[in-house]
């Protein structure tokens, strides 16, 4: 299941949540896919999501975290795909 962080890779915020939501990864078994901000794509899906800070996380559509998240804090944001598996994650 793909989840989607909006970054430029420069800003060491968004390598930090990237290292959060690579932990979550590991424990929900998802793919991560990074997204250059600044790139055509990100700034489509910035667009689509009203993306105007990095980084962002994107999950079935929504942003359901602006900025660096804890461990926790991810976690907490991905638990509801846990219980419900046939739900899908997308941009």
């Amino acid at each position: 299941t793909p989840y989607r962080v909006h970054l430029p890779e420069e800003i060491a915020a968004c390598r930090d949540a990237i290292s959060a939501w690579q932990a979550v990864g590991e424990k929900y078994r998802f793919r991560l896919e990074e997204v250059d901000i600044v790139s055509p794509r990100g700034r489509d899906l910035a667009a689509t999501h009203n993306v105007f800070t990095t980084p962002a996380a994107v999950v079935n559509g929504h942003i359901v975290l602006r900025g660096v998240p804890s461990l926790d804090r991810a976690l907490e944001a991905v638990r509801p795909l846990e219980a419900a598996e046939t739900q899908t994650v997308q941009p």
